[in-house]
This record gives C-alpha cells, structure tokens and sequence, in this order.
C-alpha cells in the first residue's frame, strides 16, 4: 500500500527517507501528516534530493460500534509517472462502477508478458512484469470497490476512491509469487493500481477504505471540491447518522486560505469535524456556516536556550501552552525531525523544560582524518538518504553544521567508514584533530523549535 514516483533514466532508485509533519489525535480520530523524499547517491558519494516528494495523510477514524475507517490521501510530486498501490485481501476485488476492460500483458505494458523483465520501460517496474490478467480504465472521478477474503470469506475490505487527478489510469491485477506459476503461488492478491504521466503538476488520488465482517458501517463519503489543487476535503456519513469531515491542504502555511464548496474555509493545513466538533491544526481559522475558530498562535517558533542530551531535556523560549503528549519540530527547515513531549515544565513565563521522547544523539565516532571541510570517521553512522544533512558534528561545546555525509561501502569495511562535509560558513569548532571522538546530533543550543498547538472548538 504504497505511492512512488519514477525518476528519470539513471537515476539510483533504491533510497528514500520521510518525516512525520504533524499529528492530529481527537476523540475516535488519528491523524498523521506525513512528507517523504526520493533520495540519489552521486557518483562523488554525496547524497542529494532528485526532485521527488510525497504527501501523505492517513486518519483511522471510528465509525458506528466497533466499526473503523481508514482515509489515505497521497500526494506525488517530481519525477516522470506517478504510481499508487493497493494491495487488499488475499481475495478477488470486485467493482461494478468503474468500467475496467481487460488488458493484455501485464502492469507494465500490454506487450510486456509475466516474467519478462529483460526491457522495461523503467528498473522500478520489475513487479509489475510479474502482474498479469490485468483490467484497466481510466480512472473515474470517484468508484467503490470490495475485496472478499479467500481466506475467510466473511472479512470485506471496501475500497472508495474520492478523487484522482485528470487523465489517471487505474488498473485490477493478480500478484503472485515471482517464482513457478499464479496458480502454483500460496501468495495470491488482486491489487489495485493507479498510474498517471504528470504534467508538471501533482498528483493526487484520495481514498478511503473500510474492513467488516457484516454489513458496512460508511452509508456515505464523496469528496468536497475546493480553489486549491493539491487540497482535500472527504464527508463521512455513518449508517448510524453520525457525520465527519476533513479538510487538508497540505502546502499551506497558517495564513493560506482554501475555499471549500460547501462553503467552508480553512485558513492553513488541517481540519477535522466530527458531530460538530472541530478540531484544527496548523490552522490560524475555520470556518462554516455555522461557526468560525480562530487560533492566533496555530503556528509558534521557539529557541533552544539549554539542553541535558542525558535526560533529553531542552529549555525553550516563546513557546506557549505546551504540554505533555504535544509535539514540537526542530529545524523545521533543514532536517525536521518530530519530537514526542513526555513531560513539560513551565520555568517562566516565557520558557518551559520540555523532556522528548527520543535521544538527540545520532551516533559518535573517532576522527581519521581531515581534509578542509571533508572529514572522515572509523565507524559507521547511518547517512543513507540524507540521514545526516542539517545534523551537527559536536565536539564539547564546539560544532558545526553537515551538509553532507555517505558511509564506505568496501567489503571487507577499510579505516573510513563515514565521511562527512560541514558548512564552513557554520562552522565553530576549535582544533578538531585526528583521533579526537566526536558526536553527530539533531541540535544544539540556538536552534529553532516549531510548534503546532491543538485548537479545539
């Protein structure tokens, strides 16, 4: 159940890192904001960022009794074709509204038979050479669809797709085993697969699915257009009558407004209404027919002013109305890595001691060697897909900033196994030398702290 992103023709394909942008938790609703990046290893062995960048926001939401639903909205930006992945129950899936007719071939060509992966149009389609009985379409602005368990046929997986860009293709396969035949395969699944060649433009494909064993708990879910392309807006109807709705607008900073066709608008990122209740984040306003909420401070920027890396504890400066289970960004423009507040301490007014779920320490090593902004290490400290870029190199009080950073990959390992670049423009270390232990971390004293408050209403 993945979205991916092409790259153009030699390119490495095989590294990606994301990051966790926000997370929402209200009363029978879990929201995560997620951002990821497509990541490539220059011949140099400097990592970089291709281009490619994906959006996505998942919300388990509870419905009627014990019943659940899980909205996926993904959004795909960069790269040559645009791919997302469904790949339900080991079962047929069945769908009477969105007008598939059979295809040739496999996923990845009608003239690509299964097995033969010696001409692909592109490396990251090996598995789709191994997808075969293929139906397609293009895909409709909206069709339901169930998957029925071949394992226990009372389990369903209903499928809505709310919304696709133009000119989507959406495909229903077999998937089975790569070796012997499908009918030999104990690994037997029917996916649902859409693929769109962008146009300089983001794809977005917003859907919704929902497990049971009876009869369904949704009785309703369409979209709700809005002025903003890459925005959503999804309406849940319970069979019970209870109502949801969400909004998101995934590029937007707190004072972006998104006009809504059923009137409503959402100045920033998130919303949620459940039974009348809104909730928001990252939002400055909400407003409907009904009601406006207003949040001031939606989007708050703090300092580090002390830290203890021991206790994971960090002083912060502007922050207001900060607690326990709130989450805050560090770097929010480089690295942007999200922490967990386990506890928080108001020290005055204007500072509070934030203890955070994770350790900020990220590895240590010995220095080998030193060569002007270059430095390498004898132990390994994962770099893979950028993991270390807009990290410090500290030493005591001392640091730098790394903007650049890849492990050895010689077998049997040699005596470098980490070199790093810093930023000589940030760079505050004194008579680093050979043989001298340093540690990398996500921050020091100084570095700013973005914090999103929950604004309930």
């Amino acid at each position: 159940n993945t979205v991916w992103a092409d790259l153009p023709p030699g390119e490495p394909t095989s590294a990606g890192r994301g990051r966790l942008v926000r997370a929402l938790f209200t009363d029978g609703i879990q929201i995560l904001d997620i951002e990821a990046h497509r990541w490539a290893l220059d011949p140099s062995g400097g990592w970089r960022k291709p281009g490619i960048t994906y959006r996505r926001l998942i919300a388990l939401i509870e419905t009627d009794g014990e019943g659940i639903a899980l909205l996926d909205l993904s959004r795909i930006t960069g790269g040559v074709e645009h791919w997302r992945t469904c790949r339900g129950l080991e079962g047929i899936f069945q769908t009477d509204n969105a007008d598939l007719k059979p295809q040739p071939g496999t996923v990845a060509g009608p003239n690509i038979q299964r097995t033969q992966t010696d001409n692909l149009p592109h490396p990251d389609h090996t598995a789709l050479a191994y997808m075969d009985n293929v139906t397609t379409a293009q895909a409709p602005p909206a069709f339901r669809g169930t998957w029925q368990s071949q394992i226990e046929p009372a389990i369903h997986l209903d499928l809505h797709q709310l919304n696709t860009s133009p000119n989507t293709q959406v495909f229903n396969t077999r998937a089975a085993q790569a070796m012997g035949t499908p009918e030999e395969s104990n690994y037997l699944y029917h996916p649902v697969i859409w693929r769109r060649t962008p146009q300089n433009d983001t794809t977005c494909i917003d859907l919704v699915f929902e497990p049971h064993l009876d009869n369904p708990t949704l009785a309703n879910t369409t979209a709700i257009p809005s002025n903003n392309p890459t925005a959503a807006g999804i309406h849940l109807t319970t069979a019970k009558g209870k109502q949801i709705a969400l909004y998101w607008a995934p590029n937007a900073s707190p004072d972006d407004k998104t006009q809504f066709e059923n009137g409503v608008a959402l100045t920033g990122a998130l919303a949620v209404v459940a039974d009348g209740q809104i909730s928001t984040m990252g939002a400055t306003a909400f407003q409907n027919a009904e009601t406006t909420l207003t949040n001031t401070r939606a989007q708050q920027t703090g300092r580090i002013i002390a830290l203890n890396r021991d206790t994971c504890t960090i002083d912060v400066e502007g922050l207001q109305d900060i607690t326990p289970g709130d989450r805050i960004t560090i770097n929010p423009d480089d690295r942007a890595h999200s922490y967990r507040i386990e506890a928080a301490e108001q020290l005055n007014t204007h500072i509070h001691r934030l203890t955070l779920d994770v350790t900020s320490i990220l590895g240590r090593a010995k220095v080998v060697a030193i060569e002007d902004n270059k430095i390498d290490f004898g132990f390994q400290i994962p770099a893979k897909s950028g993991n270390l870029h807009g990290t410090r190199l500290q030493t005591g009080d001392d640091w730098a900033v790394i903007t650049n950073a890849h492990n050895s990959s010689t077998w049997p390992p040699g005596k470098i196994r980490t070199t790093i670049t810093i930023d000589p423009n940030n760079n505050r270390l004194q008579n680093l030398s050979p043989d001298t232990w340093v540690q990398i971390v996500d921050y020091v004293i100084g570095d700013p702290v973005l914090f999103e408050p929950l604004c309930r209403g």
